[in-house]
């Protein structure tokens, strides 16, 4: 999708980045959180650890309909967008600094 509304989080930060459970939640500099529940994977360092990318910021997103790529510079965040990746209703969910929800299913 090139009109995916997790463009506007190029050029942004992450200030957090937890494991929740049984998802991944990312908090940003501009307020917006993003959590993903679908399988993932880090490329470009040497641990699974999602505290890596605390500090970094977003430098470009591709996204359709079977991945998800969000890059760091040198690192990038994959998350599997296929049906068979789902551990539960939604792949992603995005909350913007205003509250509002977009909910990848």
């Amino acid at each position: 999708m090139s009109d995916s509304v997790l463009r506007a989080l190029i050029d942004h930060t992450i200030s957090a980045a937890e494991q929740v459970h049984d998802y991944i939640q990312l908090h940003f500099d501009n307020g917006a959180i993003l959590n993903i529940f679908n399988q993932y994977s880090l490329s470009g360092v040497d641990d699974l650890d999602i505290r890596l990318i605390v500090g970094k910021r977003v430098t470009e997103i591709r996204e359709d309909t079977l991945n998800l790529e969000m890059r760091f510079g040198a690192v990038q965040l994959h998350v599997n967008l296929s049906e068979a990746a789902f551990s539960g209703p939604e792949a992603i969910e995005y909350i913007s600094a205003e509250g509002d929800r977009i909910v990848w299913p």
